[in-house]
């Protein structure tokens, strides 16, 4: 009889173990979704551009200085209703997740070059900051401190890390787009748990063809 019992302690073992792994393969399938799908939510997003005083649908029109023959992103906006629009209709498309159910754990982060440094808007369901930091590199902290403001859980802190260090900065002196998605709930097969995410992406500006 002792022989029986310690068969089935094993076959429960067993069985435990690999619904354990199998809903924790769930979760991570759930989680590369959302991540491509915030990947391709933020490419759409950052196309949509406006050049002041002159709105510009889609990709705007690259400016160049005519004297340095480089690109120049001075007072290139991505605009705010459209970029949001496109980030939530396309995120939604890939996750079926809806704007209003998760809009509350995100907080989407837009910047603009202008001749006095890098300004910044923070949006995170009807709360909203902006400011002005000297170079890009300054954004990293900028981004914390808004979490810190927009997320005031200090036993659930979260610390971002963009920059590699001033050299390999990942924000750049262009109109950026990010999305910081905070401790979303992801169903397993009979566990939750919580993921954040992050997403980036500079906006793409083309130069169109030499009119005739």
């Amino acid at each position: 009889m002792s022989k029986v019992y310690f068969m089935i302690a094993v076959i429960c073992i067993f069985l435990l173990i690999f619904l354990c792994v199998a809903d924790y393969a769930l979760f991570s399938y759930k989680c590369a979704l959302i991540k491509r799908a915030l990947d391709f939510a933020v490419d759409a997003a950052a196309m949509e551009v406006t050049t002041s005083p002159m709105d510009v649908p889609g990709i705007s029109t690259e400016m160049r200085d005519e004297t340095q023959k480089t690109p120049s992103y001075t007072n290139v906006r991505i605009d705010s209703g459209k970029s949001q629009t496109a980030f939530w209709n396309t995120f939604e498309s890939n996750t079926g997740i809806l704007r209003g159910a998760a809009e509350e754990n995100a907080m989407i982060v837009t910047t603009c070059c202008t001749n006095t440094g890098i300004e910044y808007s923070f949006k995170k369901g009807a709360s909203a900051i902006s400011g002005n930091v000297d170079k890009p590199e300054d954004m990293e902290s900028a981004i914390n401190s808004a979490i810190a403001s927009l997320f005031p859980n200090p036993v659930d802190k979260q610390v971002i890390k963009v920059n590699g260090n001033i050299k390999t900065t990942q924000f750049k002196e262009r109109p950026m787009f990010m999305v910081f998605l905070k401790n979303w709930q992801i169903n397993g097969l009979f566990t939750k748990r919580e993921a954040t995410f992050i997403a980036f992406k500079g906006a793409k500006l083309e130069r169109p063809p030499e009119q005739q």
